[in-house]
């Protein structure tokens, strides 16, 4: 595995990790749910994208997290896990217009944030089980 698809699956990961903590601050603050969806769906875009890095696929550049999960190769568990992130990847553009956003609650938030942290923690755990080094990831 080169250095440089190791450090870039990393700064993908941090970058995921920095959205998830975002998220749970909104939901614990009690305010702006709709900011915590944006976050979450984030957070699942960058830790797929971080899977197509380590596999030495440039991601493609799009928010659907379905279509981004089956652009995973063959073999990774997170595409059975997860078989459908429709809910998070609707907060890709509405989590940042005023709109259906003005209506999600506190629950819905905290859903989201959880699935999100699922995924995370999944896709980490399956790149360790594949000779990844988190670092500083946790």
């Amino acid at each position: 595995m080169s250095r440089r698809y190791i450090d870039e699956t990393r700064r993908w990961l941090l970058l995921a990790e920095a959205d998830l903590e975002a998220a749970r601050q909104n939901v614990a603050s009690g305010r702006f749910h709709h900011v915590a969806g944006f976050h979450a769906q984030q957070a699942v875009e960058k830790t797929l994208k971080a899977i197509l890095i380590w596999s030495g696929i440039d991601p493609p550049r799009i928010h659907d997290l379905d279509e981004l999960r089956d652009s995973v190769p063959q073999g990774w568990s997170v595409r059975g896990a997860f078989p459908d992130l429709a809910e998070l990847s609707f907060w890709a553009v509405q989590g940042r217009y005023p709109g259906v956003w003005a209506e999600m609650g506190s629950d819905e938030a905290r859903h989201l944030v959880e699935t999100a942290t699922r995924v995370f923690e999944h896709v980490v755990q399956e790149l360790e089980s594949r000779g990844f080094d988190h670092g500083t990831t946790r």
